[in-house]
C-alpha cells in the first residue's frame, strides 16, 4: 500500500510541476507565464465568460486568475466590462490572435505527450484521474 500511496503522490505532483514547467517554456516566446495561457486559451475555447468561470473551468486558483486577467488586461490581451460587479472578461484582437497560435502549440504538444497510447488507455486513464479527483474532493468535503 505504501508503494502505491508513493507512487501516486510523486507521478501527480511530478506531473503538474512539469505541466506549469512545460506552459512557462513553451510561452516564453509570447511573453507569458503558464496562468496566462491557461487564461488566454480558456477564453479562445469557451469566448466570454468572468474570471470566476474561468478559475472554475480552468482548475486554476481564483487568485492566480486575478493576477492573470490583470496581466492580460494591462497588455491588451483581454478587455473587461466596465462597472459590473462580474466583469465579463473578452479577448481582445491581439488576444484571439495569439490565443490561436498558443491553441495550434498546446495541440501538438497534447498529441506528443499522448502518443504510443491507445484510444481506449487514453478514456481509462481520464477515467481513472476523475474517479480519484471525485474520491479526493469527497475526502476533503469539497462540493
Amino acid at each position: 500500500m505504501e508503494e502505491l500511496y508513493q507512487n501516486f503522490t510523486i507521478l501527480i505532483s511530478g506531473i503538474y510541476r512539469n505541466v506549469h514547467r512545460l506552459k512557462d517554456k513553451e510561452m516564453a516566446e509570447f511573453g507569458l507565464k503558464g496562468t496566462h495561457v491557461t487564461c488566454l486559451y480558456f477564453l479562445h475555447v469557451n469566448g466570454e465568460m468572468t474570471a470566476a468561470e474561468l478559475s472554475r473551468l480552468s482548475g486554476e486558483d481564483k487568485a492566480a486568475v486575478s493576477r492573470a486577467v490583470d496581466f492580460l488586461v494591462s497588455s491588451g490581451y483581454v478587455i473587461q466590462a466596465e462597472g459590473c460587479y462580474r466583469q465579463m472578461l473578452k479577448l481582445t484582437q491581439k488576444g484571439a490572435e495569439t490565443a490561436i497560435r498558443i491553441a495550434q502549440k498546446v495541440e501538438g504538444l497534447v498529441a506528443f505527450i499522448g502518443s504510443g497510447i491507445t484510444e481506449q488507455e487514453r478514456r481509462n486513464f481520464y477515467k481513472a484521474l476523475k474517479l480519484f479527483d471525485k474520491r479526493l474532493k469527497v475526502l476533503n468535503n469539497i462540493e
